[in-house]
Formats: C-alpha cells, structure tokens, sequence
C-alpha cells in the first residue's frame, strides 16, 4: 500500500515534510483496548495482527474473490483490487519469492532512473542488467496491471553461481536433483542472500561493459553509483605486527546482532545506531599465512569504510527469535529503528560516528563522501 505524506505541500522546501512527520514516523500504533468498542471500531479490529496492533487500511489483507467464470489464475483481473497506480508482480511462477525485493529497487529512484536510461547489449544472451531494465520499465508504464518477472528469472537460472549458493527454485510439476539439493529452505536467508547476489553479479556486468566500451568509458557501474561503498580491510599479524590491507567494493551491511536476545531490566539495550556501527566495522581474528613471518599467524581483521552510498542498503539479517527481539519496542513504547541516523568517518584514524539524526533527514545519501564539515551523511530509514 501507499500512504500519502500528510505534511506534503509543493511549496515547501526539500526534506522539511519529510521532518514534520519525523515524531509520526518514529512513533508506533498502540494495542486497542478491547473495552467499550463501537461496531465500526469492532469492524476496523478485524483485521489486526497477532498482537493487537491496527494496520492502517492500505495495508489491510485483501481477500480476492474470484467467480465460477474466471478458473485460470492468469485470466482473472487483479487490477480492480488495486487502489494505488502501482503495478504488481504476479507470485505464481518459480523464485517469485524475490518479488519484494524487486519492488524495492523499482522504488529505489536512482536505480530505477538510471535503468530506465540502460540501452541493452543485442550481442548479450542473459544480461541480468538488460532484464532488470526491462522489468522497471514494465513496472514504471504498467498502470495498476500486474507484471510478471519470467525474464528476470530465466536469466537468473542461467548464473551457475544462483545455484550453487540456493538461490533457485524448480517451477511446479518439474524437477531438477541439483537445483532441489542446494536450496536454502530458509527463506529469509535466501531472500538476503539473493539481494547479495545480485548487487554483485549487477556490479560485474557493468564493469564488463565498461571495459568492453558498449556504454561509454568509466569503471562505475549503476549499482556500484547507487549502493556502492569503498571498504578498506586491514589485517593485522599479532606477532610481527606487520598490517595487510586491500581495498574492496560493498553493497550492502549486514547486521550483525550480539548474541543472546535482550531482556528486559537487563541493562541498557543497544541502540540501533551502536549495532549499525559495529555491523560496518566489522572486527574478527583469524589464522592466515604471514609473509614476514613466513608461517601461519593469528591476525587481527578490521573493516573500515572510506566512503558511503548514495543509498545505504541495509540486511537486516534475522534469522530467529533472538534476532527479533532486538526490534520489539521499548517498555516506554519508543522504537527502535530510529527516523534517520547521521553518519560521519574518518578513513585516516578509522573511526566511524553514527547517531539518530533528529532533522528529519532529508533524503537517502546527502553528501555521500561523509564531509559538509564534519556533519556526516545523513539517511531516512524507510
């Protein structure tokens, strides 16, 4: 669904709307009490999740009833279900569990902007790059009417690597031994994976056809413009303290959650920017080859970042229970996923500030190189 900004007027200044809701966007919808309810509140709780809570109506679950007439899935009109002017993508086809995923990059304007610029290779057979284009623009003219991802898919099938890390599903009533023995049955986990994947694999086909010269010269490609982050790894020999470091390119963050869910009255809980930041600096020890001191050693791995996106995808990663406590609101009700968060570094000494930003924001990736003075990048969390 889509909910209008209620704030939202043409003249004011950029980022100001998106500000004024900011305390709306950060406060959560309360349980209903259940006492002295009128038949239009009894109405509207029909349709609550397992804890009480109300969803607004546009999200609402719509029960599509479908006459005698209409027995084929692929005859029957879903648009008239459809109260927004946004397509959907239909979920009756193999690895359709990606269509989530899909619609957030169509609804990611740098990406889905610059893809519909994307000129297609004619000597390319399977270009996941060339299909995505295809997709959002299907998306992007299709007014309401579903569209489906066969293309996208097919080319997916096609990469050796989306099967060897599971990623692909069979289609109903066929089977293949190899695709079904390396699936990940855990959806969540495959569903982060696939995002991991196709940043990369998107990341390296226009890096090919950069150096092939089909699009012009540069070695940035439109993933790596939008999501793309410059990340410095330095490794460290406990022993002969000599430091190894490589430079590499990242999509997206991984949250890493410390171990053990937390419990209430156990001490202060971390808040998101303090996980966020330990998820990008990423610390661990590790036995590799030493070259000073010709043996395997024990390093000291660190990850620092000397550059941000312009939109910072973020893996949320629950993967159980334990990771899912970390989003339960506080016992004052306050969530815990904040508005906006302001982010700042430093490559030189390696340190990297995250705090909740309380401007409202202002968009995904103002001044992507973290400088304007020390403020830092500031995201809207959405």
């Amino acid at each position: 669904g889509y909910v209008k900004n209620p704030a939202y007027g043409r003249s004011k200044a950029a980022g100001q709307a998106t500000a004024e809701v900011a305390p709306l966007r950060a406060r959560r919808h309360q349980p209903l009490h259940l006492t002295h309810r009128s038949q239009s509140e009894k109405r509207r709780t029909k349709k609550v999740s397992k804890d009480g809570t109300v969803l607004p109506e546009p999200y609402h679950y719509v029960e599509v009833r479908k006459s005698k007439r209409h027995l084929r899935f692929e005859e029957f009109d879903f648009s008239k279900y459809n109260a927004t002017s946004f397509a959907g993508l239909e979920n009756n086809i193999a690895n359709c569990y990606g269509n989530a995923l899909l619609q957030v990059l169509f609804f990611n304007f740098a990406l889905s902007s610059a893809l519909l610029k994307h000129k297609p290779d004619r000597l390319a057979e399977f270009s996941l790059t060339d299909e995505l284009a295809f997709l959002m623009h299907m998306l992007h003219t299709a007014d309401r009417v579903p569209c489906q991802a066969q293309n996208l898919l097919r080319a997916l099938r096609q990469v050796k690597e989306a099967a060897a890390l599971g990623l692909l599903e069979v289609a109903e009533g066929t089977t293949d031994m190899e695709i079904e023995t390396n699936k990940d049955t855990n959806l969540l986990r495959r569903t982060q994976s696939l995002s991991r994947f196709l940043m990369e694999h998107l990341h390296k086909e226009g890096l090919e056809e950069s150096r092939g010269g089909f699009r012009g010269a540069g070695s940035q490609s439109i993933v790596g413009h939008v999501f793309g982050t410059q990340v410095k790894t330095l490794a460290t020999c406990q022993a002969c303290k000599a430091t190894i470091a490589r430079q590499n390119m990242s999509f997206q963050v991984d949250l890493q959650y410390p171990r053990g869910p937390h419990q209430q009255g156990a001490g202060p809980k971390l808040s998101f920017c303090q996980v966020l930041r330990t998820s990008i600096m990423q610390k661990a020890e590790l036995k590799a080859w030493c070259e000073r001191c010709k043996a395997y050693k024990t390093l000291a791995q660190k990850r620092v970042p000397c550059s941000y996106p312009q939109t910072m995808a973020i893996n949320c990663g629950v993967q159980d229970g334990n990771h899912l406590s970390w989003w339960h609101p506080d016992s004052d009700g306050r969530a815990w996923l904040p508005s906006s968060i302001r982010v700042a570094h430093d490559p030189d000494k390696g340190n990297v500030v995250i705090e909740e930003d309380g401007g409202g924001g202002g968009g995904g990736g103002s001044d992507p190189k973290g400088g304007g003075g020390g403020r830092g990048t500031v995201y809207d969390l959405s």
